[in-house]
């Protein structure tokens, strides 16, 4: 059995046609299809642990250097 490859879309990237303001279930699953088949999309990046922990560890050395440059 062959695993399907998931893709999370940005809802803000799809392209949509202007004046449909209705959001139902069916037109939802019909705009994402076209997305996917029309390649009209941006996938998300989803973060992982490690990616977590190099932002924390870029934030804790950013406040650091705030840190130091106001005792200098």
């Amino acid at each position: 059995m062959n695993a399907a490859k998931c893709v999370n879309l940005a809802p803000t990237t799809m392209l949509t046609q202007q004046g449909t303001r209705i959001k139902t279930d069916k037109r939802g699953a019909v705009m994402i299809a076209q997305c996917l088949s029309y390649g009209g999309y941006h996938a998300v990046h989803v973060p992982t642990d490690k990616d977590d922990s190099v932002k924390e560890y870029l934030r804790m050395r950013d406040d650091h250097k705030l840190a130091l440059k106001k005792i200098k």
